[in-house]
């Protein structure tokens, strides 16, 4: 017998088997993630399991229904169902309680603050033509009521949006019923509590003298104020670090201890090297004058 005369012996058939053959043609819902977004994660389970009954398993059972709703919707929604309390008239082999309980459970009532906070936020990410732009950007605005929004509203939204303290910001956004009189109460609280907790100014310009003195001290002993850095000096004529074939004091003679290729300044016989020099035109003058006289 060929596939065509399977397939209609199939449908005369009252073996169940049909409807899990086709079933498989079929789009299945995507299974449940309970996150933040679980209102609207379950509103589109919800209508895509629906769809997805209807057509594929037109002849179950509701204990069938009901098993499948559980299967589709995953492993985080089995647990939660583990905790659902039927009365009298109830039962989980009931596909429509099964979905009432659900309900119950994900409906979240919707936090448009929130909502409008995810809509102007939205930036067209690298990649992404404009038309799913702004398809990303209707679906958002679906779940803003933004017919309903007043000038009151729309200024707490920027209040919020704006505030430079992400820990208050994302405290505000939590609060679905937040008004505008709320808003700048608690961001005011906030700010008076972020001052009481920093150090008072005198106590700043103290530490600020205080840096200034010590920094005055370490120039007057000669050290250099902290983070700064002692610029590098050729060991040869003590003057910026460069290359040996280019020293001004290559070939010259030290004045203090009669030997070659250095500076009186930089001379290690005399101990601690003197003072960096700026006039690099004074010491070849010098130089060459001191190496002259003892040809």
């Amino acid at each position: 017998m060929g596939l065509a005369g399977k397939f209609a012996d199939s449908l005369t058939s009252k073996s169940p088997v049909p409807f899990i053959t086709m079933s498989s043609a079929w789009r299945k819902p995507d299974v449940l993630v309970f996150d933040s977004d679980i209102a609207h994660r379950w509103s589109v389970f919800r209508r895509d399991f629906e769809h997805y009954v209807t057509i594929a398993y037109p002849a179950a059972t509701p204990a069938v229904k009901a098993s499948l709703l559980l299967n589709l919707a995953g492993p985080e929604a089995q647990e939660q169902s583990e905790s659902f309390v039927y009365g009298p008239n109830e039962s989980a082999q009931d596909p429509v309680c099964l979905l009432a309980k659900f309900t119950a459970l994900c409906d979240i009532p919707t936090n448009y603050i929130l909502e409008r906070f995810k809509l102007f936020g939205r930036r067209q990410t690298p990649g992404e033509s404009v038309n799913n732009f702004a398809a990303a950007l209707q679906h958002l605005a679906r779940r803003c009521s933004l017919v309903t929004l007043t000038p009151e509203t729309l200024i707490r939204d920027v209040l919020v949006y704006g505030l430079r303290d992400e820990n208050l910001r994302a405290e505000l956004l939590c609060k679905p019923d937040l008004t505008f009189n709320e808003a700048v109460r608690a961001s005011r609280l906030a700010e008076a509590v972020t001052l009481a907790m920093s150090p008072p100014d005198h106590d700043i310009r103290a530490a600020s003298v205080t840096s200034g003195q010590t920094t005055t001290q370490q120039r007057q002993r000669g050290n250099p104020p902290p983070g700064t850095r002692t610029p590098q000096r050729c060991p040869n004529c003590n003057f910026a670090s460069h290359r040996f074939n280019v020293c001004p004091a290559l070939g010259k003679t030290c004045s203090f201890c009669r030997k070659q290729n250095h500076f009186s300044a930089a001379c290690r016989s005399r101990g601690k090297p003197a003072q960096p020099q700026r006039d690099l035109s004074n010491y070849l003058v010098h130089a060459d004058t001191a190496s002259g006289s003892h040809h």
